[in-house]
């Protein structure tokens, strides 16, 4: 299995190579899947002449990592498995789809692991979540655990988006050279990008949906969003700030959205 892992390391890092997408990498201990999502279909909206990657399924650890990278959407543990997923993974080597954008959940089950996601691929955008003791069976209490997840936060390049409500967060901005933005789902106000108003109304095509007024990089929107929470409402704001920062990164327009729809996993 190690020698597996270690090949879709490879082919990961040779996809990655061929393709030179920009990435953005998402970790925490929880919100994680629920944030790339968001992100990502955000971005899509925005930038729709971009090729957006990410995974639909909710893959962990360096081999999920591999297999996102890839494009990998199925996998069993079986010979049979080995062998297909094997074979798909020099395909993506060998003939790489056109990518311009992924967006990549650096999730982590024990020590060593984001070292081996991070040798894969660096992202250019780094957004952390939150700290929970989730893992702290093998990986110890919290602060061990944020001294992981900051692995990906400190080799960021471009920007971080940093929890401001988390203290473990907190303390990752000394570290790291990219630009940092923070956020908060408390009190939506206190960021670099967030929230100004939140307001559930009813919805003819959503049933239930949010009136906000988001900000971000010196600018602030109102329109509708497609997700019922402060938190979720805050990872949209952040989706804009992430594709503020692709737009002027690419010398792209962004395409303005009054209704935001999002499709999250159950």
């Amino acid at each position: 299995m190690s020698i597996y892992k270690k090949f879709l390391r490879l082919c990961a890092r040779g996809a990655i190579c061929r393709t030179r997408p920009y990435v953005i990498g998402v970790t925490g201990s929880v919100g994680k899947t629920t944030a790339r999502m968001i992100i990502t279909q955000t971005v899509r909206q925005q930038l729709p002449n971009l090729t957006v990657l990410t995974s639909p399924k909710n893959f962990n650890g360096d081999m999920g990592f591999a297999l996102s990278v890839l494009g990998i959407e199925k996998f069993t543990p079986s010979v049979a498995g080995y062998v297909v997923g094997a074979g798909q993974a020099l395909w993506s080597v060998l003939f790489p789809q056109k990518v311009d954008v992924m967006v990549l959940e650096y999730g982590i089950d024990h020590k060593g692991e984001m070292e081996q996601m991070l040798a894969v691929t660096v992202p250019d955008v780094g957004v952390i979540t939150r700290i929970d003791a989730v893992h702290s069976e093998q990986m110890g209490d919290p602060t061990q655990i944020a001294e992981e997840k900051r692995k990906m936060i400190d080799v960021s390049r471009d920007v971080v988006f940093l929890n401001r409500d988390d203290e473990y967060v907190r303390q990752m901005a000394d570290a790291t050279g990219a630009d940092v933005l923070w956020y908060s789902f408390a009190d939506g106000e206190s960021g670099d990008v967030g929230y100004r108003s939140y307001d559930m109304v009813e919805d003819e095509e959503h049933i239930l949906a949010s009136d906000v007024e988001i900000f971000g990089g010196g600018s602030s929107r109102k329109g509708r969003v497609s997700v019922l929470s402060k938190e979720l409402v805050s990872y949209v704001a952040i989706g804009m700030g992430v594709s503020s920062v692709l737009a002027y990164r690419r010398d792209e327009k962004l395409t303005e959205v009054d209704s935001f729809s999002y499709h999250l996993q159950p």
